[in-house]
């Protein structure tokens, strides 16, 4: 007979035994479910030129950074009076604030 068949008559083969390891590795928590609505995907929105805005996107983007509704109507009293605008109608948001603070400071010095 084999040795294998020894097994069956009392002696004891050596098999190894395979080794139990534990995991010590810490488990992955899943990941949350996003909280709100979903953001639009950015790779098919426009970007946005803060050196040529239209007035209703600068009046968007003012309202956000802002935390007041700022309306398109407001900028286009703005450049009624005077605002720099572009050629193509479009604002320069840096002009823009270059604008407001000179606004601000004639109407404060005494005439």
């Amino acid at each position: 007979m084999s040795e294998r068949k020894q097994g069956h008559t009392g002696s004891k083969a050596s098999v190894p035994k395979p080794k139990l390891t534990q995991n010590t590795a810490t488990p992955t928590p899943p990941t949350p479910a996003p909280q709100g609505p979903t953001p639009p995907d950015t790779a098919t929105q426009p970007k946005l030129n803060p050196n040529a805005m239209s007035v209703i996107d600068l009046a968007k983007l003012l309202s956000r950074v802002g935390g007041t509704d700022i309306a398109p109507e407001v900028i286009e009293q703005d450049i009624e009076e005077g605002m720099p605008t572009n050629p193509d109608g479009t604002v320069s948001v840096v002009h823009y604030a270059a604008w407001l603070v000179q606004e601000m400071t004639q109407h404060e010095r005494p005439s």
